[in-house]
């Protein structure tokens, strides 16, 4: 968990929780264990639990996704130079980048297809441009 207050933002262990709320202010009392100085103890801070477990993904281009009958999917790149359809769920834009999981063997640095994919096929031969 990462606790927040006057705009610092630290991790935090949470070491026990107190059983009883206020449910008019929706505040709970939690006892944390925090590194460093500069924290009030029984002082207010903002505390951001993660929704759910962290899992691996990786940021492509968003014009590497291709969107059709349902699917999601980016073109890599490979040795042969021939164009490896890998399947993707896209997430959260950043910019010009979309959040993917994939269950392939896609990893960071991988050519991808940003230009051209939507007329892709698997297998197909492609020509790398550089800096295209």
């Amino acid at each position: 968990m990462t606790v927040r207050a006057a705009g610092v933002e630290q991790p935090a262990t949470l070491r026990a929780r107190v059983p009883v709320g206020d449910a008019a202010s929706r505040q709970v009392e939690l006892r944390i264990a925090l590194d460093g100085g500069g924290w009030t103890a029984g002082g207010a801070v903002e505390v951001l639990l993660p929704a759910e477990a962290a899992r691996e993904a990786l940021l492509v281009p968003r014009d590497a996704l291709v969107l059709r009958d349902g699917a999601a999917f980016v073109y890599r790149v490979g040795d042969d130079q021939r164009a490896q359809r890998l399947a993707v769920m896209p997430g959260a834009a950043r910019g010009s980048e979309v959040v993917v999981e994939t269950e392939a063997d896609l990893a960071p640095g991988d050519p991808l297809v940003v230009r051209g994919a939507e007329r892709l096929s698997d297998g197909q031969a492609v020509d790398v441009v550089a800096g295209a």
